[in-house]
C-alpha cells in the first residue's frame, strides 16, 4: 500500500468513525475539508485548543501533506 493509500484510508476512518465527535455526518466534502483542516476547541472547565484532525491523521506518516483537499475526500470515500 502506498503512502497516499495509507493517508486516504486514515482520512476515511476519521470521517466514518468520527472518534472525537466532530460531526462529519451529513456534511459536504467542502465542509469536511474545513473541519479536517481547522483547529478544534474543546470547552470544559478549562478551554483547550486541539490540533486540527488532519494533524492527528498524519501523525507518524513521514512525508505526508499538512492539509487535505476536496479531491482527497472524494478519493478517500470511494
Amino acid at each position: 500500500m502506498s503512502l497516499k493509500d495509507d493517508l486516504l484510508l486514515k482520512i476515511k476512518e476519521e470521517i466514518v468513525n468520527d472518534p472525537v465527535g466532530i460531526g462529519y455526518a451529513g456534511k459536504t466534502n467542502a465542509e469536511i475539508v474545513k473541519l479536517l483542516n481547522s483547529p478544534q476547541v474543546n470547552i470544559k472547565t478549562v478551554e483547550e485548543i486541539l490540533a486540527p484532525p488532519v494533524t492527528r491523521i498524519l501523525s507518524g506518516m513521514a512525508l505526508g501533506p499538512n492539509a487535505v483537499t476536496q479531491q482527497d475526500i472524494v478519493d478517500a470515500m470511494k
